[in-house]
């Protein structure tokens, strides 16, 4: 068994109702917050009201930045941050998906930092972890693991550009996960989502730099996304399934938290930014079958045990076979959760598929693959995946 080192810097609260702490939490870190959600609808409407009262019962004073947009942008961030500057704050609440507490993180530095908070991307300029204002988050999906996290994922839009900024303090002080808060989420969101959550688990479990602890967890949780995730989907309210997703997108954050993504995190990051409406979920379906009908070989063992995890009849198969299998597995698995699409059913255009090549490498999660690939080969998976 090799060394590893483990981190868990968030307190997790999780359980049905747990929002209801919220207030009492965050007054241990301030009392002037910035919540950060993006702009109010009827599903979210009365859980940012409730937040507020929460806050403002424990005496805490609210100030809302309802502005955050899918995959964050800098200029987005800007807009809270120059919020947070103005109203003197000393905590930031992120409620919502991957995008509101990414969007929360960034602006915990850009308020204490100077320059502008892409300046601070893959750590191009150093994070001051003393700086950095105290976050905490909800998260209402079940799938990004933002929550627990030291990274945050951002956008510039002037350089079709999507980069990550990354330090220990940006990791929630607390992450309160409450899985009543994602019987609304929609079927589809539910499957990008959930399938984000598989990607997290399976990917840091295949990870070069992978532990035994780590490992342990994974494969418990990717039992989970199998299980409960189709039940999910095709039923909203199922209370069982949702609390599955969400410890298992729990174990999913402290997972990558820990040991981090792979290859088609890499290229998803890069189809994401130069196609803002595409899911980081859909990404990552959208490359997920060519990339492992690649890698397989180079990981017969570990794509052999989550195999068997689908499929129960490859116990007695050899190696080999259950390795092999498992691409056709999770192959299937998509298309259970109608995420079996290409880049073409995204409307990406040919033209693009060099210029997410030459974007993909740029995020270092790719030399963590089993199997390190070069632009050619990278390329050439990408070009594999633009029809189905």
């Amino acid at each position: 068994m090799k060394n590893f080192n483990f981190n868990l810097p968030t307190s997790i609260r999780y359980g049905w109702g747990r929002v209801n702490e919220i207030g009492k939490v965050t007054a241990r870190y301030g009392k002037k917050c910035l919540l950060v959600t993006v702009k109010s609808f009827p599903a979210m409407k009365s859980l940012f009201e409730k937040v507020i009262k929460l806050c403002i019962e424990a005496g805490i004073e609210v100030i809302h930045f309802d502005g955050v947009i899918p995959n964050p942008t800098t200029d987005s961030i800007n807009l809270a941050t120059e919020m947070a500057i103005k109203n003197e704050i000393d905590v930031i609440l992120g409620v919502g998906g991957g995008s509101s507490i990414d969007t929360a993180k960034s602006v915990a530095v850009g308020a204490t930092h100077e320059g502008e908070i892409w300046d601070y991307r893959l750590g191009q300029k150093r994070i001051q972890s003393k700086k950095v204002l105290p976050i905490v988050a909800i998260p209402t999906t079940a799938g990004t693991g933002a929550d627990l996290t030291s990274v945050a994922v951002i956008k510039n839009v002037n350089e079709k550009s999507k980069s990550a900024i990354a330090n220990w303090s940006l990791c929630p002080k607390v992450s309160v996960v409450d899985p009543e808060l994602t019987l609304t989420v929609p079927a589809h969101i539910t499957a990008t989502t959930g399938f984000d959550t598989f990607c997290h688990l399976f990917e840091s479990y295949i990870n070069k730099n992978g532990s035994f602890l780590i490992d342990l967890m994974a494969l418990d949780s990717i039992k989970l996304v199998i299980k409960y995730l189709p039940i999910a989907i095709e039923n909203p309210t199922n209370k069982e399934a949702r609390e599955a997703l969400s410890m298992a997108s729990t174990i999913g954050g402290i997972c990558i938290g820990n040991i981090g993504t792979t290859l088609p995190h890499a290229i998803g990051m890069a189809i994401g930014g130069h196609h803002t409406k595409i899911m980081h979920g859909e990404a990552l379906a959208i490359m997920y079958p060519e990339i492992n009908r690649w890698t397989w070989k180079d990981a017969i063992f570990k794509y052999s045990t989550v195999g068997r995890l689908f499929n129960s009849n490859l116990q007695n198969e050899s190696d080999d076979f259950a390795a092999d299998q498992a691409c056709n597995e999770i192959d299937d698995f998509l298309k259970k959760i109608k995420l079996w699409i290409s880049l073409e059913d995204k409307n990406v255009p040919e033209s693009d598929l060099k210029a997410i090549c030459d974007d993909s490498i740029k995020i270092p999660n790719y030399t963590f693959h089993p199997k390190v690939p070069d632009l050619e080969e990278i390329y050439d998976l990408i070009k594999r995946s633009y029809r189905k």
